[in-house]
């Protein structure tokens, strides 16, 4: 996990973008897109033998410390 503000926008913001942009060259929105994209992982995951629920379920207690540490500086 980043360990900085700078360090997760480094990501985010390209990702952002990304999604955005492939969402408007697909004739969708960023709902959708970002469904695309999860599906994808799904797929990389599969063949890279990598369990992407456990790798799910890592990410949302990412997220929830994240959201908690927000709150805690705010």
């Amino acid at each position: 996990m980043p360990k900085t503000k700078q360090a997760k926008d480094d990501i985010r913001t390209p990702m952002e973008n990304m999604l955005r942009s492939y969402g408007d060259s697909a004739g969708t929105d960023l709902s959708c897109a970002i469904r695309d994209l999860l599906t994808e992982l799904m797929h990389l995951c599969d063949d890279s033998r990598t369990d992407f629920a456990s790798r799910l379920r890592a990410a949302r207690d990412t997220y929830r410390q994240e959201r908690i540490e927000r709150r805690q500086s705010s």
